[in-house]
This record gives C-alpha cells, structure tokens and sequence, in this order.
C-alpha cells in the first residue's frame, strides 16, 4: 500500500466515525451498489458521482429525514462526508487526500485561518485537499504536520465549501474565494495565517464549491443565473452532485482534474478513468473497504 494511502485511511476512519453518517450507511451503500452496477468498473464509480444528489435524496425520503434544523445539520454532515468518500475513492493511489475538519493538519488549518481585527473570524473549511509532497518518502509513522512544515513551499492546497442548498448559499463561496484572493491586508486590519504560517507559504492555495443542491427543478439553474455568477471564478472550480451543465456546475468528478491534474497525470494509468479502473482492477479490496467503510476488515 502507498504511504499516502496509508494515511488516507486515517483520516477516513475518523471522518467516518460519526454517527450521522454511519448509522444509515446500508442505506445509502445499498443505493450506490445500484449505481455502480455489476461489474464494478469505472464507468459505474463515474455514475455514482453523478447521481450522489439523487442517492441522497432518495434516502432522505425513505428515512423521513427531519427537516427540523437537527435533520438539515445531519443531512449537512452526510453531505460533506459523502464528498470526502467520492474523492478519495477518485484520489485512491495518489497523493492527494481530502479530509474533513477534525483530521486536518494543524499546519494547514493554520495557512486558512483568517483574523480580523486581531479575532478568528473563519471555522473550519467543510473539507481541505491537499497533495502530500515528496510523498514516496513520506511514511505514516511521520507526523503529518512535520512533514507539511518541513516541506511547505511543495503544499497544494484546495480550500473545499459544501452546501446542500444553493441559491443565496452562493454569496458564500464567492466572498471567501474573494478574501483568500486578497489575501492579508494590514490597511484592512486582515491577516490570514497563524503560527506563523499563512497561503503565500503554499504552492498554492485554492477555493472550492460543492454543492448538492435539494432544489427540485435545476433547469432554473442557468448561465446568466446569480447563483452561477456568483461561483463561476472560484479558484478551485464549482461542482454539483449530477451531470455537467455547461456555463453552471461541473460533475463532481472534475474536481479531481481541475485542481490535481499532475497527481493524476502521474499516475500509470495518465488519466482519471483509466486510474480509477486500473484500482478496481488491481486492488479490489479497496473498493469494498470503501463501501463497508471498514479497511481493517
């Protein structure tokens, strides 16, 4: 197994030990079993991305998920630990991790966070992805910070917003996106970083959107639509969880190419499909690992 892989599989088997999202995992493994056909190919792993937004609302519907603000804050965290699954199945044999807020690195965590007036005004992002770097030589019983730290100016880092719902939702993304683009302004009374570690120490640093969206109808979703605006310069691109629409979102799965196109370039296969199909292939336990949520088993 690669050494980032190892990681990986630290980071998921805290990101998935949360109850929200465990307690009703047979359901939504059964609908993605459906999804992912028989054989498993990748053709199946790209319908599953494109159909996350349908899985998830179907089984809300037969769960009679509450749409008190209990349920919509599960439903939330569902949503952001089904987005770390789909990638890190895609990542799966690279050095790329994404990771939800209480596995980030602390060094990381540090590079995003932002201070206004001397106070923490930015939470956790949702999730981060970043590219381990020198990660052949990177091994797990390295601290995962020390070797950020050490190799700092080699760190891409994608900054990764989610949000079930979109609309007015969109501001959001726009306005972060804008401030890292800032970056700190001593005139403004903004500083991003601490520990003294901020983005200008990274190889890069860019901001994401994910969204589902709930809204019954995406064919109100358009082009010259505000919401569509609002996202459309997003460092890290705009995604939603079914197919493409040109001049709106991207599918899930791009996010992969447009933000870790040499990780994926490097890899044997050269391309994400053919990387995708060469891992089911030659390490099919992953897969199943992945859907029971267990890799110790």
């Amino acid at each position: 197994m690669k050494p980032a892989d190892a990681y990986r599989i630290q980071v998921l088997e805290k990101d998935w030990n949360t109850p929200s999202f465990r307690d009703p995992w047979p359901l939504y493994r059964e609908e993605i079993i459906r999804y992912l056909g028989t054989p498993i190919t990748s053709d199946g792993v790209r319908r599953v991305g494109e159909n996350l937004r349908q899985i998830i609302l179907d089984v809300g519907k037969s769960s009679a998920a509450s749409r008190d603000n209990a349920g919509v804050s599960r439903v939330g965290n569902i949503f952001e630990c089904m987005i770390g699954w789909y990638l890190n199945l895609l990542f799966w044999g690279t050095p790329v991790v994404v990771s939800k807020g209480g596995s980030f690195p602390k060094v990381l965590k540090d590079a995003v966070t932002v201070k206004i007036e001397n106070k923490t005004t930015s939470k956790d992002p949702d999730l981060l992805a970043f590219a381990i770097p020198d990660h052949r030589h990177f091994t797990v019983d390295t601290s995962i910070d020390d070797w950020l730290l050490e190799n700092i100016r080699d760190v891409d880092v994608t900054i990764i917003q989610t949000k079930t719902t979109w609309n007015e939702n969109a501001q959001i993304p726009m306005l972060w996106n804008w401030l890292y683009g800032l970056g700190s302004s001593p005139g403004m009374n903004i500083h991003i970083g601490n520990n003294g570690v901020g983005p200008e120490a990274l190889k890069e640093l860019r901001y994401a959107f994910v969204v589902m969206p709930t809204q019954k109808n995406l064919k109100t979703f358009k082009e010259n639509g505000m919401p569509a605006k609002r996202v459309k310069a997003l460092t890290g691109g705009n995604y939603w969880c079914t197919k493409k629409k040109e001049g709106v979102a991207q599918a899930l799965h791009e996010f992969a190419i447009f933000n870790y196109p040499n990780e994926i370039y490097a890899t044997e296969a050269g391309h994400l499909w053919g990387h995708v199909q060469q891992n089911l292939d030659n390490d099919p336990d992953a897969i199943s690992s992945f859907l029971d949520l267990n890799f110790n088993g």
